[in-house]
């Protein structure tokens, strides 16, 4: 299975997410792998793996790669405007596990 996402503003497409269940299990109760990718306006890209419960449903899984997505570019855009030294910043060690 393959779910995709499109983000747009006004018509305009700003980013879109693909993402496929690795693992395959289709019972409720399955709980499963899947790879994600993010592409976003000019050369962003990033990839992921989640785990997601079958029978939570294709609008949590996608809602948990997209606060995925979000939490990494607040860390790069933290990072940007930081010296970059993440065991003392109390937001960067918050969402480095990301």
């Amino acid at each position: 299975m393959t779910l995709n996402v499109s983000v747009d503003v006004n018509g305009a497409v700003i980013g879109s997410v693909e993402i496929t269940n690795q693992t395959g299990g289709t019972t409720a109760d399955s709980v499963n792998t899947y790879a994600w990718t993010y592409l976003g306006e000019g050369d962003r890209k990033l990839n992921g793996l989640i785990d997601h419960r079958y029978g939570d449903g294709a609008l949590v899984l996608a809602a948990n790669v997209v606060e995925r997505i979000a939490r990494r570019y607040q860390l790069v855009a933290h990072l940007d405007h930081t010296s970059g030294d993440v065991p003392s910043c109390p937001m960067c060690a918050e969402v480095a596990h990301v």
